[in-house]
């Protein structure tokens, strides 16, 4: 009996792919909050004027005083949060050798991620069962 040699894109499986892209806005505000000027913040002083620099100059660790304190109300301001309204979810065909998926992750919210075996994770919007079934149904076609 002679097999017959399977197309090799039908070795492929199709799944949905999953990307967020940050919108311009969002880009803009952070490229904003990196880039603000640093010349108007004080170095931190002792009771004597002396700053870390003197310390160090010593070759001495400067004490604790000197340590910022980010979660200090000076700082709070230049956090940034990028929340859901900051980036669209963007999804794209994409086919994939099973062979190449080492294991499979459920996420909590929606799809799975397909870590690859060159170190690599994917995010999808199929469930790990799902993938498993298109698995499966390519698996058995390869071997009829």
């Amino acid at each position: 009996m002679v097999k017959k040699k399977s197309n090799s894109i039908d070795q492929f499986i199709t799944l949905t792919v999953i990307k967020a892209n940050i919108k311009k806005e969002t880009k803009d505000k952070l490229l904003d909050l990196f880039n603000r000027p640093l010349d108007n913040i004080e170095p931190i002083k002792d009771s004597y004027g002396r700053d870390a620099d003197f310390y160090k100059d010593l070759g001495v660790e400067p004490p604790e005083e000197f340590t910022i304190d980010y979660e200090d109300e000076d700082f709070e301001e230049s956090t940034f949060e990028i929340g859901k309204d900051d980036y669209e979810i963007v999804e794209r065909t994409g086919k994939f050798r099973p062979e190449i998926i080492s294991f499979i992750v459920d996420n909590q919210d929606t799809g799975s991620t397909l870590y690859i075996k060159s170190d690599f994770s994917i995010s999808v919007k199929e469930t790990a069962e799902e993938i498993e079934q298109k698995i499966k149904l390519v698996q058995t076609q390869k071997e009829n």
